[in-house]
């Protein structure tokens, strides 16, 4: 099973938008609509929020690409080509491999901050807006059925809308 969620704004589009999902096979058991319960929204929205892992692996691997890079140019001859005239081709040294590893562990550092701090954001911005009077539908549906529920909440004015297993 998967929940899909959405904020709608309008509470004629959320009527509109219940009666199709109703006329879709959706049992109204798996529907959950939260008005004016920024605490119910934290909670879903935490769920849905996404996981850090992505942000730390490619915060990771640029680190390690910039600092291998910069390592590797600190640690190289001021003229490259001298290596290569005089035959004697070497590496940059223990310079580079400085370089990789400060690179690594700041690019993950940087990774999980810039995770967390997005996380918190989402949820925040979707608990402000229910507050505000928004709607947060909730859908939960079969795992080959949730790309089609996103684009019918999308059809009715959903805005960040989110799939996640539940």
């Amino acid at each position: 099973m998967w929940t899909v969620t959405a904020l709608i704004s309008d509470p004629v589009k959320v009527t509109h938008a219940l009666q199709k999902l109703y006329a879709l096979g959706i049992e109204p058991t798996a529907v959950r609509v939260i008005v004016k319960d920024p605490d119910a929204v934290r909670a879903l929205a935490r769920r849905g929020a996404g996981d850090r892992t992505p942000m730390v692996v490619t915060g990771g691997l640029l680190g390690l690409l910039l600092g291998g890079a910069v390592g590797w140019m600190l640690g190289g001859s001021a003229n490259p080509l001298q290596g290569i005239a005089s035959g004697a081709v070497s590496g940059p040294g223990p310079t580079a491999l400085v370089g990789l590893a400060v690179g690594l562990i700041l690019g993950l550092l940087v990774g999980w901050l810039i995770g967390t701090i997005g996380q918190r954001r989402y949820v925040e911005s979707c608990a402000a807006d229910v507050a505000a009077g928004d709607r947060l539908l909730a859908v939960q549906v079969a795992a080959e059925r949730w790309r089609d529920i996103e684009s019918l909440l999308a059809s009715y004015g959903g805005r960040r809308i989110r799939a996640f297993p539940s």
